[in-house]
């Protein structure tokens, strides 16, 4: 399995990186499970709330406002404000991928996913030892929300890498003579076409989405 297709299909799994134009259902479900939960934890978490000072009052309040956000845009833009966009910005994304000559191992990423979770559940079993049952209460959802913050920066990574390779390519070709050949020409003026569009719906889903 390619790293994009790896990458895509753990994506698609947390409703944040559809491979095809999808259905508004399965995304409804996941939010709901992300609001619900958050409203849960907040509830939990409210008389900690109240023991803190004003200063780390508001920076909690904002942090965990901050990653409750991003989670709700990385998963209604694709799933159902860019559809269209996103739709054609992972096509683009698979054809250009198709056409770069190195192929990427899904090693490096699957290595990181593996070293993300160890420290998470290491962290995970400490505070529970603390708090006991408490900490899950509290902090559950919110692990799941790091992670989807977490594999939306490998998503943004894996992306801009393709875009990147697709360039110096053409680069490297309008330096030999392939230039000189007239088919060669028409393949360096398609992928341009492509790196192009890619980078125009890139820039369409970038409201939120990226960064």
């Amino acid at each position: 399995m390619e790293l994009l297709e790896m990458v895509l299909y753990m994506g698609n799994l947390m409703a944040t990186t559809p491979t095809k134009p999808p259905g508004q259902i399965y995304p409804s479900v996941v939010l709901t499970f992300f609001v619900v939960n958050v409203a849960a934890a907040t509830i939990f978490k409210k008389s900690d709330y109240m023991s803190m000072i004003h200063v780390k009052f508001v920076i909690a309040v904002l942090m965990d406002s901050t990653l409750f956000i991003f989670n709700l845009i990385v998963i209604i833009i694709p799933a159902f404000w860019k559809r269209k966009e996103w739709s054609k910005l992972v096509k683009i994304l698979t054809i250009l991928r198709s056409l770069q000559n190195k192929k990427s191992s899904p090693v490096y990423f699957i290595l990181i996913q593996i070293i993300f979770w160890a420290i998470t559940l290491y962290d995970t079993y400490a505070w529970t030892m603390i708090m006991e049952f408490e900490f899950l209460k509290q902090y559950g959802i919110e692990i799941l929300q790091s992670f989807l913050l977490f594999h939306h920066q490998c998503l943004l990574h894996v992306a801009i890498n393709i875009v990147l390779d697709g360039y110096k390519d053409v680069i490297t070709k309008f330096y030999t003579i392939e230039l000189l050949n007239k088919e060669s020409a028409k393949i360096i003026k398609h992928k341009l076409g492509l790196l192009q569009v890619c980078v125009q719906l890139f820039m369409k889903c970038s409201a939120g989405l990226f960064f």
